[in-house]
């Protein structure tokens, strides 16, 4: 009899564990898709912005000449 009761206690445990790290390997999923997409947003950001706001009369310091 109580072999049944640590045969069934040791089954929802298994199943209980199974599913807990199930539900962490899909949040650690999202959170990586998440950080992917926030990764390439911020590089289109930071991409668009170097475009908009890149001033044409700096002068660049690496070759010496004006216009950048």
């Amino acid at each position: 009899m109580w072999a049944f009761v640590a045969t069934g206690i040791s089954l929802v445990a298994a199943i209980a564990s199974l599913t807990y790290a199930w539900f962490a390997w899909r949040h650690a999923r999202d959170a990586q898709a998440a950080a992917i997409e926030a990764r390439r947003l911020l590089d289109m950001e930071l991409i668009a912005g170097d475009l908009v706001a890149a001033p044409l009369d700096v002068p660049d310091n690496r070759r010496g000449v004006r216009g950048g």
